[in-house]
């Protein structure tokens, strides 16, 4: 695995090493080079879902927090609007 993208000037280059380093992980899917270069928001969106899943460097919740749902205006009143 290598980190040295600053090295390399050419964004092709970059991004192919990026994809290589994902394949060393088993988190190479979803996009291209060519994706990460022109700036594919949905697949790169989908690129780093995938990393965040592989790992997502967050410990598991051991309780799960309870949701309130509140009406819009009560959310308003929180927040203090007039």
């Amino acid at each position: 695995m290598s980190i040295k993208y600053k090295a390399q000037s050419d964004h092709t280059q970059r991004a192919e090493s990026v994809l290589r380093n994902a394949d060393v992980i088993g988190c190479r899917a979803f996009v291209t080079p060519n994706d990460i270069v022109k700036g594919n928001s949905k697949l790169n969106m989908a690129f780093v879902a995938n990393l965040f899943n592989h790992y997502p460097a967050l410990e598991p919740m051991e309780e799960e927090i309870e949701y309130i749902e509140e009406t819009r205006e009560e959310k308003i009143k929180a927040l203090n609007c007039p």
